[in-house]
């Protein structure tokens, strides 16, 4: 499908603006709530299917293949209308209440550092993970939730001709929230921290694999990369800078390697206060970081 002239100057306002070149504006964009959603068309009298990024003729979308360890349909242990408690492709057990913006892990199967170690992947190049609809967990349970999502390289299409479409991928700390769970990775990275840095390191190469495959799969139809790691909370990491050096950062850096190669920016989100890793981020190469988080302390 060919591209709307006012996408193509869209695309070349990001460009610029992510080589650091000047844009003729800021682009503009964002990531909502789905909660936040639901009430901006309520209250602007908009239609159920409204789309905010139309409306605000904003600047660029991110996109989101199935990445899930275990390719799988969700198994529903619960439902009510109140809630849904449900088991994902990373082997995890989170219970969504509908009114509540975000899930909770009420269980893992991957308790134990030996199991862990254990840990088997799906082929990371699954056409599945891009080609054909199903559940996945990063797309399906947020602050909604949703099943048999359309396939990813559909949802790509119908929207780049109008905006700047960016796909994405989990990077390792992404990964253990939400396989081992975050009080175990907190334990882990104290009481194992080798073994546990070798799922790390193994969780990032596959990473890296499948990233490549949905480069491969787009086929030139994204405009960019958007690398999801969060580590860090309000006041710090979640572990110490030299971990994350040692652990995470030649994982990411290889990412970001492979999506210059394939001519495509990146965008790093993550959330907390990562100032003693910034300049880090500078140094492999991520174009951008999002967001500049206020209450983390992010003035940088």
């Amino acid at each position: 499908m060919q591209r709307t002239e006012n996408c193509l100057k869209k695309l070349e306002r990001m460009n610029k603006a992510l080589r650091h070149e000047e844009p003729d504006r800021i682009p503009v964009s964002d990531f909502f709530w789905g909660g936040f959603l639901d009430r901006w068309r309520e209250e602007k009298g908009l239609p159920a299917d409204a789309d905010v990024y139309q409306h605000y003729d904003l600047d660029w979308t991110v996109t989101i293949p199935n990445m899930d360890p275990h390719i799988k349909a969700f198994e529903v242990l619960s439902e009510t209308e109140e809630e849904v408690i449900v088991r994902t492709g990373f082997e995890a057990i989170l219970r969504k209440k509908f009114s509540d913006p975000m899930p909770e892990f009420i269980g893992f199967e991957t308790d134990t550092i030996e199991k862990a170690e254990a840990f088997v992947f799906d082929d990371p190049a699954d056409p599945r993970r891009f080609f054909s609809g199903g559940d996945n967990q990063i797309a399906g349970v947020g602050d909604g939730y949703a099943r048999n999502l359309p396939p990813w390289i559909e949802t790509v299409k119908e929207k780049r001709a109008t905006i700047p479409v960016f796909g994405s991928q989990c990077e390792a700390n992404e990964y253990m929230t939400r396989i081992v769970g975050p009080q175990n990775l907190l334990l882990w990275v104290g009481l194992y921290p080798d073994q546990f840095g070798e799922f790390v390191k193994r969780t990032n190469e596959w990473a890296l694999a499948m990233l490549k495959a949905q480069i491969k799969a787009a086929d030139g139809l994204i405009d960019g990369m958007v690398i999801w790691g969060d580590v860090a909370y309000r006041k710090d990491l979640f572990f110490h800078p030299d971990y994350w050096r040692k652990w995470y950062k030649p994982g990411l850096a290889a990412m970001v390697e492979a999506c210059h190669a394939a001519g495509l920016p990146v965008i790093y989100h993550g959330c907390g206060n990562v100032r003693r890793i910034f300049e880090d981020f500078i140094e492999i190469g991520v174009d951008a970081y999002n967001p500049l988080e206020a209450k983390a302390g992010l003035d940088v």
